[in-house]
């Protein structure tokens, strides 16, 4: 792989990563759930997934054998940059959906209570 940034060795993996970390969050967590605990533990399955698929994505990408661990992370590590976040601004609307989740239940709760 030459160093020319191009859209193939470049674009399409970030544009890649970056949708994962838009949609995976929302697909790990519950929709109705009331804990934030949830929440971050998707997240962080979220970005664990994100960054292994990024070191995949390069291993393809170099197509060499000689290509160590330690580079394909530190590639990886470098596209969070882009994908981080967007990550964080996920998890901002997903913790904004717990707590219209929680809010919600307060006021169904309320409600059937004397």
């Amino acid at each position: 792989m030459s160093d020319a940034i191009t859209l193939i060795n470049t674009g399409l993996p970030l544009a890649t990563l970056s949708l994962m970390a838009l949609i995976l969050p929302r697909w790990l967590t519950p929709k109705s759930t009331l804990s934030h605990g949830k929440v971050v533990r998707a997240i962080a399955l979220s970005a664990l997934i994100i960054f292994a698929t990024g070191m995949a994505i390069f291993m393809a990408l170099l197509n060499t054998a000689a290509t160590s661990l330690q580079d394909l992370a530190s590639r990886s590590a470098l596209t969070a940059l882009v994908w981080g976040p967007l990550l964080a601004l996920s998890w901002l609307g997903l913790a904004i959906s717990v707590n219209r989740n929680r809010s919600d239940h307060m006021i169904a709760t309320e409600g059937s209570q004397p």
